[in-house]
């Protein structure tokens, strides 16, 4: 698979340096089928890269042209220049539009700053008198665009020029007498949605500076990050829907995918939020067990990580559940693989017995009853919901109909309120009846 470039070159304005440029033409279409897509693209990027380092590119714009998976390119082409030195930017749609309309606001006229200088009780004309003697604007190097009279009687200046000189100015009507001066600054609020909820607020400060050259440390201001009106109530119903379906399932289970909340019982290091609050509380009501060990993240886009794949399971299955693990393997996805072994067995708790299994007793002479009945059974679940639940049941009936159940010499099931310390307690109660039946009994002998 071949990759086309064309090489280019433009004149600077006002200037006689070149700068060369390469496009870079990959011939790749989406599979209507969606079968060998993935292949063909990561065979084309990989070429991509080979032509990126014989030209010593450090910078990349990627452009698409027709249908194509945006987030497949990204995954791609992160793994394939993966430790490269060379950064690439992936323009979307709304981004080219954006970049248009920046470019149109390149053209406009800057802004003029303002001052607003009060003097207390000295009036508009005093003030104005005050500055002209003691304030040379010349000097400064600043234009004055207009002044005027406030409402309340203070001066507004309107300013040409940069930052720093409506500053230095501002700082010059200051240093005169009583007179006070502050620079109006023109604050723009800007809502973000869509962010994770592993973000954090130096992260995203951190971005917006990335992204905005111009934009000085001292002028941004992140004042909350926080999640929508809705977005709890949404997740109750997420957690609700789910666990309408775990109480309707009889036998043991695991429940996993991407929750999205964040708990130190899952190797978050910080404290849990309001939705691992509520998932807490939902694992609690229905005894799941958690079997994240927290010691890689689940989630991976760029430098955000975050644990909020989870795998939950009920007890029974808990104790058959061995080496629980995150695959460190690129997956062309930002939520990482999770394997996990399930045993056939697992070790009975404490006071558990195995008089709960149930077990049937099954001649061989019996097996053709036991076929011909489930065949007979096994016509009517043709329409049924839950096919599993109904084949258990059907399974069940089948045998008790065919077949006696086995007979159990194990221990009794232990009682609901029975733990350890009550167990502890009562070793040490007969540990005690012990000691003074032996000094009993050596009394007796010593004194009858």
């Amino acid at each position: 698979m071949e990759v086309e470039f064309v090489k280019n070159s433009m004149v600077l304005s006002n200037s006689t340096d070149k700068r060369e440029k390469m496009t870079y033409v990959l011939p790749y279409e989406m599979d209507p089928n969606g079968v060998n897509d993935l292949i063909s693209l990561y065979e084309i990027c990989e070429a991509l890269r080979q032509k990126t380092n014989e030209h010593g590119v450090k910078r990349m714009d990627f452009n698409a042209v027709g249908p194509i998976d945006l987030e497949h390119v990204r995954k791609v082409l992160e793994y394939i220049f993966l430790g490269e030195d060379c950064k690439i930017r992936i323009v979307t749609t709304r981004q080219r539009k954006r970049s248009e309309l920046d470019a149109r606001k390149d053209l406009r006229k800057p802004e003029a700053k303002k001052i607003v200088v009060k003097g207390g009780h000295k009036s508009y004309a005093e003030l104005l008198r005050n500055i002209k003697e003691k304030v040379d604007i010349t000097k400064i190097g600043i234009e004055l665009k207009s002044m005027r009279k406030t409402k309340k009687g203070d001066m507004l200046l309107e300013v040409k020029g940069e930052q720093d000189k409506a500053k230095a100015l501002s700082d010059a009507i200051k240093g005169i007498g009583s007179i006070h001066s502050e620079m109006i600054r023109n604050e723009r609020i800007v809502q973000i949605i869509d962010i994770e909820a592993a973000v954090t607020k130096k992260e995203l400060a951190e971005d917006i500076m990335k992204a905005s050259p111009g934009l000085k440390k001292d002028e941004l201001e992140i004042k909350s990050l926080r999640e929508t009106t809705s977005g709890i109530a949404r997740y109750r119903k997420f957690l609700d829907d789910i666990g309408e379906s775990v109480n309707k399932w009889e036998g043991e289970m695991v429940v996993a995918g991407d929750f999205n909340a964040k708990s130190p019982l899952w190797g978050y290091p910080i404290m849990n939020d309001l939705r691992g609050s509520l998932l807490e509380d939902w694992m609690a009501e229905r005894c799941m067990v958690c079997h994240n060990c927290g010691n890689a993240p689940t989630f991976l886009r760029g430098a955000p990580k975050s644990h909020i794949d989870l795998t939950l399971s009920t007890e029974g299955v808990a104790r058959r559940m061995k080496e629980w693990r995150v695959l460190e393997q690129e997956n062309l996805s930002d939520h990482q693989d999770i394997v996990w072994v399930l045993g056939t067995t697992g070790e009975p708790e404490r006071g558990e017995d195995r008089m709960t299994e149930r077990g049937w007793s099954v001649a061989e002479e019996k097996m053709e009853r036991l076929a011909e009945v489930m065949k007979e059974k096994v016509k009517t679940m043709d329409k049924c919901k839950d096919l599993v639940c109904e084949t258990k049941r059907v399974l069940e009936e089948t045998c008790d109909r065919v077949s006696k159940k086995k007979g159990c010499m194990g221990k009794r099931k232990g009682v609901y309120w029975w733990t350890e310390e009550i167990a502890d307690k009562r070793k040490g109660c007969l540990r005690k009846i012990s000691t003074f039946t032996s000094v009993r009994c050596v009394w007796e002998r010593c004194f009858s």
